[in-house]
């Protein structure tokens, strides 16, 4: 059997055309597939990612992780641990923070009484003391000394 030349070559443009075809939608989906594969991964990686910075940042909302936190997969068990410790860490730094309130208020106070035992205790105020003291005795008036005798 003999089949002309040209009639040969066609077939093979065909076969060529239709493989080009074929190839360029099988690249189309693969692409397609692609990008739609890298968003489903990238999107809760890129949440985590910002859910990072935002505890970093004191602004971390752990509504921003609840989407993520459903998915079955290791992403969303990922990010349903990393949600369990935000909250942990928001929670120990609420309590740091009331820690160090509470110390601030006690050092405070032990500042005060170390001010006032620094004034009570010089010479200048012990000697007013006494002044007021001899006044009252002299004059009768209430505090620290009896009244005169007399007085009243």
């Amino acid at each position: 059997m003999h089949l002309p030349a040209e009639r040969f070559l066609e077939a093979i443009r065909r076969n060529l055309r239709l493989a080009g075809v074929v190839a360029a939608g099988v690249l189309s989906v693969g692409l397609v597939a692609s990008v739609i594969l890298a968003r489903w991964v990238t999107g809760p990686v890129s949440r985590l990612t910002a859910a990072a910075t935002a505890l970093e940042t004191h602004t971390f909302d752990p509504e921003s992780l609840a989407e993520v936190t459903r998915r079955p997969d290791e992403l969303g068990h990922l990010a349903r641990v990393f949600h369990r410790m935000a909250l942990e860490v928001y929670a120990r730094e609420q309590r740091l923070r009331q820690e160090v309130q509470q110390l601030r208020i006690e050092i405070d106070e032990a500042k005060k009484v170390r001010q006032v035992a620094e004034i009570t205790e010089t010479d200048y105020f012990q000697d007013l003391r006494q002044r007021a003291q001899a006044l009252r005795a002299r004059f009768g008036g209430p505090g620290d000394a009896p009244s005169a005798p007399g007085a009243h």
